[in-house]
């Protein structure tokens, strides 16, 4: 833990670490991670469901913070939202919260959502995708998928070897064959020839080097 930060940020960043890390932060454990006493808890943030609430409150502001031009692309790509953020416990971190309700979580699917219609709109206007009745609608449930997986990351590497909370998706086994069946099911929303120029992409990637 950084010993330059202050005690607020100690307690904060400590408890987002249990949390990726699957645990349930205690007054005790979060103390102990971030090596402060028990009683700046209280002092910082009255409770724990108010430290949870903080830290929920960082990393939706670390998603919102993103600087949107990085992640464009013909597919509302999600992931890479919350990759963009910079910060390496994001996924894990959302991983374990997503299923709780509190207004920063919400306010997080909700801005998520309506980037996915942002993005969306300027695939279609670009003529890389094709147009759908409901974009909106549209976009929360393919929002609502994405963070579904996210949620469920530990079944979908044990089903499909790919760890979608890792800082280096790159380095996954199950990348490829994940990519690739995300285009089968949902390259019909693209239009053909960027479909095409995808697929030639993927099937260079996968064609193993001499």
């Amino acid at each position: 833990m950084n010993s330059d930060l202050t005690a607020r940020a100690r307690l904060r960043d400590a408890t987002i670490s249990l949390v990726a890390d699957g645990e349930t932060p205690t007054a005790r454990t979060v103390a102990a991670r971030a090596d402060v006493s028990v009683g700046l808890i209280r002092h910082h943030f009255g409770t724990m469901a108010g430290l949870l609430e903080a830290c929920d409150e960082h990393i939706a502001s670390l998603v919102r913070d993103v600087k949107h031009d990085q992640i464009r692309g013909p597919i509302p790509n999600v992931f890479a939202t919350l990759q963009a953020a910079g910060e390496q416990r994001v996924m894990s971190y959302l991983a374990h919260r997503l299923t709780e309700s509190s207004q920063a979580i919400d306010a997080l699917v909700d801005q998520v959502a309506a980037d996915a219609a942002r993005y969306w709109q300027e695939a279609i206007d670009a003529g890389l995708a094709r147009p759908v009745a409901d974009l909106v609608t549209a976009a929360r449930m393919s929002t609502l998928y994405a963070l579904g997986t996210l949620v469920l990351h530990k079944q979908l590497q044990r089903l499909l070897d790919i760890d979608i909370t890792a800082p280096d998706l790159a380095s996954q086994p199950g990348l490829a064959a994940y990519i690739r069946v995300q285009f089968d099911l949902f390259g019909g929303l693209l239009k053909p020839d960027v479909v095409e120029q995808y697929t030639a992409q993927l099937q260079a990637a996968e064609t193993p080097k001499e």
